[in-house]
């Protein structure tokens, strides 16, 4: 409502002061006055549907002989303004078995869904692929699959340990802030600087591996998602 009624104030001003200017300068024609009054007053404001300009043409007035008039659908803009707030939800399938608020439910959940398309949209770094076939298309999806779906458990697991501690992550966010339901991103980012030294033989083999130190966000990250440190991760067997 607001909205509306700032962008049919702003449109009206503008019209008004385009109404002394009709008959000056470039404004000499009807289209001229209907192409400044688009990219003027209208501009993309949605407001410009209540609005009707009309140029007319006066003969008896030969040195001014255009004016412009305009008129707002008061109508129009008091059944507009009794929906505000009313919209209109639309189910098909299983869903149109679901009661109002149900309904309402899974629409309000949908953001939780467009979370994990930001992060499949994100850059993965993976090895070069030839995608030649149906196969290898749906094969690497699925990587990226499970990919979004571990990156989901392990934001979720942080934000449930820190409810349950009632207590935030510290120095993860910028600036030093504490966090309480930090993304997944933002965990993954904190592990940015981490590194990992290997030490190799001229035939590849490796010596040694020398893990960095963990700082403390590092560390606490770890230790709410329930895992060992670099080292001893690294140190257990793979299981195939």
């Amino acid at each position: 409502m607001a909205r509306r009624q700032t962008d049919m104030a702003a449109i009206e001003a503008e019209l008004q002061r385009l109404q002394g200017l009709v008959n000056k300068y470039d404004d000499k024609t009807p289209e001229m006055v209907t192409r400044r009054v688009q990219s003027k007053a209208f501009k993309k404001r949605p407001a410009q549907q209540y609005f009707t300009i009309e140029v007319v043409s006066h003969a008896d007035r030969p040195a001014a002989p255009l004016e412009l008039r305009y008129r707002v659908d008061d109508a129009q803009v008091q059944r507009d303004a009794e929906l505000d707030g009313v919209y209109l939800l639309v189910a098909g399938g299983k869903a149109a078995t679901l009661s109002d608020a149900e309904i309402m439910a899974e629409w309000k959940g949908q953001d939780k869904v467009e979370h994990s398309f930001r992060l499949v949209n994100q850059l993965f770094l993976v090895t070069p692929l030839f995608l030649k076939t149906p196969q290898r298309i749906a094969a690497l999806v699925f990587l990226v699959m499970v990919g979004a779906l571990i990156a989901g458990l392990i934001e979720r697991q942080v934000r449930r340990a820190l409810a349950e501690l009632q207590q935030p992550l510290k120095g993860l966010m910028p600036e030093g802030r504490d966090s309480l339901r930090p993304t997944v991103t933002r965990l993954f980012k904190a592990f940015a600087d981490y590194s990992l030294v290997q030490v190799k033989e001229a035939c590849g083999r490796v010596v040694e591996s020398r893990f960095a130190r963990l700082n403390p966000v590092q560390a606490h990250i770890l230790e709410l998602l329930g895992l060992p440190q670099p080292a001893e991760l690294c140190a257990q067997p793979v299981r195939v």
